[in-house]
């Protein structure tokens, strides 16, 4: 079979080429019901009732990092020399929070326990502040944010 060549000096198929039918039609038969019967039976898509393709509906309210610079939201990564807060500071624990995105818990922690200023040294020229923002929806739908400030301190812009 692997020596045949067609009129058109091509070697065809293998299922083609056995009498078999085309697989293209098949496949793209087989794609259009399944996807007809998905969007007509179900949400969407089938395999979204397993648990590992779904996420949960928080019920109240979630928690993330907040990191002031001169009371502006920031990313602490800009800064170095920290004078006042220690990574102990950082809640990575958000007691009786639900919170996504723990991991960034861990990196502000992470970067203030490699980024400290030396024992000693002077405050640094920007006032920052860690702790989490908290977010819930009251009764008729609008977003309550709360802003709780764990540690407030000091520290230097990261020179470029």
């Amino acid at each position: 079979m692997a020596d045949q060549i067609d009129e058109q000096g091509r070697r065809p198929h293998p299922l083609r080429a056995a009498g078999g039918a085309s697989i293209d039609k098949w496949a793209v038969g087989a794609c259009a019901l399944y996807v007809g019967v998905a969007l007509t039976f179900g949400a969407g898509l089938p395999f979204v009732r397993f648990p590992a393709f779904t996420f949960p509906r928080s019920a109240g309210a979630t928690a993330v990092p907040l990191f002031l610079a001169d009371g502006v939201p920031g990313d602490i990564e800009a800064y170095v020399d920290f004078v006042g807060i220690d990574p102990q500071a950082v809640d990575v624990a958000h007691r009786g929070v639900a919170c996504s995105v723990e991991h960034r818990l861990y990196e502000q922690q992470h970067w203030l326990r490699g980024h400290g200023a030396p024992a000693g040294s002077p405050a640094g020229p920007v006032v920052v502040q860690i702790g989490l923002r908290i977010l819930d929806l009251d009764p008729h739908g609008e977003l309550i944010e709360i802003q709780r400030v764990d540690a407030t301190g000091t520290a230097h812009p990261r020179p470029e």
